[in-house]
């Protein structure tokens, strides 16, 4: 079972959609992390000693992110907001670094990121994806939102000019950190 926020999300992506005749296909940023190994933790693990060494590969990552697109052929995000919350706060777009929120991955996390010790494996994961923004985070930022023309909301389109978008670092589960990528409307495009 998803969160409602993400099914509730789906469904309105749906009615638009439907609504306006427009595709329902949708993609998101598959980021292939620097690093050896099959998983996010094991890749992780190689950075410990060298935060600043996590980075993408740019060449075999995919930075897409839309959910349909349009009679035009023009690939759209849609957001279940109105114009005016967008243009008062931030909101959540995109979260490209996998955060963690299972239980099952725990045993892993702890003996790759901490040695087998919980709080040690929160500092060194906070630790290396803290380095993400410094160190790369303009440019995957800019693949992202660049791979569509701007979002749909409940009543308004907003093309990706008149966005602005942050790193913002979020509490996470158990204490590993959440670096998403949030936006909103820009100060000139917001009713005064």
């Amino acid at each position: 079972m998803g969160q409602k926020r993400s099914i509730s999300g789906v469904e309105f992506e749906d009615k638009i959609c439907k609504e306006k005749g427009w595709i329902k296909k949708s993609a998101g940023p598959r980021i292939k992390w620097s690093g050896k190994g099959r998983s996010i933790v094991d890749r992780l693990g190689c950075f410990i000693d060298n935060p600043e060494g996590f980075v993408p590969d740019l060449e075999k990552s995919k930075f897409d992110k839309y959910d349909c697109i349009d009679d035009d052929f023009q690939k759209r995000e849609i957001k279940d907001y109105d114009l005016k919350t967008l243009q008062k706060s931030w909101t959540t777009y995109s979260e490209p670094i996998r955060c963690f929120k299972n239980k099952k991955e725990l045993p892993k996390i702890f003996r790759v990121l901490g040695n087998g010790d919980h709080q040690k494996s929160v500092e060194n994961y906070n630790k290396i994806i803290s380095t993400v923004e410094k160190n790369v985070g303009d440019d995957i930022i800019k693949r992202i939102s660049s791979s569509n023309i701007g979002i749909q909301c409940r009543d308004a389109f907003i093309p990706n000019r008149d966005l602005e978008f942050r790193w913002k670092m979020k509490k996470g589960w158990m204490g590993y950190n959440r670096l998403t990528i949030d936006f909103r409307v820009k100060n000139n495009k917001r009713d005064k």
